[in-house]
């Protein structure tokens, strides 16, 4: 954070454009740190929430280059260059450190994470955005198919593809196959002149997809498909277990307090397993800051929605990269916390795409106008 904070201020970051073009965040954020008051334990409330907070400015320093879709390209390639081939490397040769061995005698694949689900979060969105910088190097020059660079990543493709398969992280599979359709697909919303058209068509295609599966239960039928039981591997039974806890429906038990309270520990105790999160990110905002906090993510989500798809209608390659992700982020925390979330990428991809903040060169442009007009007022007066 303190490196963070440190680049923003040698960039001049301007704080007061930042808060007013992201007042939901800001305010989510604002009511979280409020929310330490009523929390189980406020001090490490407070304490997650900053370190959470720093995920912003780590953003924020990536939206300040110069080309902040090359910077986040850039980011993720290399990233992953580190983290995939040596998940491979601990799970087919050092298994001690790769595979996690459970008590009851099964098995994960966890490779350089703790979980598998992280794992799967991981190889998803490095994953898309190796795809996403390869078609970006195709469109903008002329690059030979056995280029180093392109071998490179076809390599590390290949090895996200094994990782996706072995982790066996259904969530994981499926929003990386919808974040692909949503990103060739994005061609058909373009054709709609008006932006708000394009979000009339998506929001009814959403409550005919809800109808359809409420009829004829599509989505359980896809679940036993993939080798999944209908409760979501104990997921339901886990959001059942929560619902019947007797929180604050109102303002919830704070930022990060409910697992650390007896009402969390009591939820490990009747699933007679430890967990730490709801495997839903708005049931898990639910339980931190009750329909108080829901309610503010659904408008940081509406207003992201309506900035993505407005964006879209650039027709560049970022523009098709921040929907497919807002689709995948919000599809994703269905069954995984994702929101607020240190550490995973997945919402730090969602506050890169989110986060309203004019490009660097922008504002470099109205500081040398402004600079210009300030000497021609100067030799005037001479």
């Amino acid at each position: 954070m303190l490196a963070a904070l440190i680049v923003l201020s040698r960039r001049e970051l301007n704080w007061s454009l930042v808060i007013l073009n992201n007042k939901t965040l800001f305010s989510i954020y604002a009511y979280f740190l409020l929310s330490a008051l009523w929390s189980f334990d406020p001090a490490l409330s407070a304490k997650r929430l900053i370190r959470d907070f720093g995920t912003v400015l780590m953003v924020l320093v990536i939206l300040t280059e110069t080309s902040p879709f090359n910077a986040a390209t850039l980011l993720f390639v290399r990233c992953s260059y580190l983290i995939l081939p040596f998940s491979v490397l601990l799970i087919k040769y050092y298994p001690d450190l790769g595979v996690m061995y459970l008590p009851y005698g099964g098995t994960l694949l966890v490779g350089v994470t703790t979980h598998k689900n992280q794992l799967g979060m991981d190889v998803l969105i490095f994953g898309l955005m190796i795809i996403v910088d390869l078609i970006a190097r195709r469109r903008s020059t002329q690059i030979s198919f056995w280029n180093t660079e392109l071998i490179e990543r076809y390599a590390i493709m290949f090895m996200g593809t094994w990782l996706l398969i072995v982790s066996n992280s259904i969530t994981a599979l499926l929003c990386f196959l919808i974040g692909l359709t949503v990103f060739f697909s994005c061609k058909l919303l373009l054709r709609f002149q008006n932006p708000w058209h394009a979000i009339t068509v998506c929001l009814t295609f959403l409550a005919v997809l809800f109808i359809i599966d409420s009829t004829f239960d599509i989505s359980g039928t896809l679940i036993s498909a993939l080798g999944r039981n209908r409760t979501l591997t104990g997921r339901t039974n886990i959001w059942a277990l929560l619902k019947e806890r007797q929180i604050n429906p109102l303002i919830g038990c704070g930022f990060s307090g409910f697992w650390d309270s007896p009402m969390g520990q009591s939820v490990c105790l009747d699933n007679n397993w430890h967990i730490n999160q709801a495997h839903n990110g708005y049931l898990e905002t639910y339980l931190n800051g009750g329909f108080v906090g829901v309610a503010l993510l659904v408008v940081f989500i509406l207003t992201g929605f309506k900035k993505v798809i407005s964006d879209l209608f650039a027709r560049d390659l970022f523009a098709q990269t921040k929907f497919m992700f807002f689709v995948i982020s919000v599809i994703y925390n269905w069954s995984e916390s994702g929101f607020f979330s240190i550490g995973k990428p997945i919402w730090f991809i969602l506050l890169l795409i989110m986060i309203d903040y004019p490009p660097l060169n922008t504002l470099k442009t109205v500081t040398a106008d402004n600079l210009t007009d300030t000497l021609n007022e100067a030799d005037a007066t001479r």
